[in-house]
């Protein structure tokens, strides 16, 4: 699989949704199928047209949190069991990956084009981008936030 990223410049932004922490990257598409009911009394049983994964806190021992999120504006109520992420305005690499590719994709990100690319990672929360259309189109955006390594 080849990747070729876009490089944006992006705003700081604040999302809120439930989190999960562990290893196993298998767990993540059932924490996907709560999300109608978990976003349920607060979207009044609609759906947002777009929303996040976030990856942060990412350990040695491979423990990291995932949040499935939407956009939080001040004075918002925010569920027990809910965490409000920061995202840092700052320069991302932004892949456009295959739905059903999305695990492998962060392999070659992680395994093959970053240690390639001149970039280092800047220690802020990865960003999984969805559109209400990105099943029907098959494709989804992973933001990376980075710097020059140098």
């Amino acid at each position: 699989m080849e990747l070729i990223p876009e490089f944006k410049d992006m705003p700081g932004y604040h999302v809120y949704g439930y989190t999960w922490v562990g290893s196993d990257n298998s767990e993540i598409p059932a924490l996907w199928k709560q999300m109608g009911e978990r976003f349920a009394p607060i979207l009044g049983g609609g759906f947002p047209d777009h929303c996040y994964g976030i990856g942060s806190d990412f350990q040695p021992d491979g423990v990291f949190t995932y949040t499935i999120a939407i956009d939080y504006k001040a004075g918002m109520l925010v569920p027990d069991g809910f965490r409000i992420h920061d995202i840092q305005p700052g320069h991302y690499a932004v892949f456009t990956v295959p739905m059903d590719a999305i695990g492998p994709a962060f392999g070659v990100i992680y395994g093959q084009w970053l240690p390639a690319s001149g970039y280092k990672h800047r220690g802020t929360p990865d960003v999984e981008y969805y559109t209400m259309s990105s099943h029907s189109e098959n494709s989804m955006q992973i933001m990376i936030p980075v710097e020059p390594a140098a």
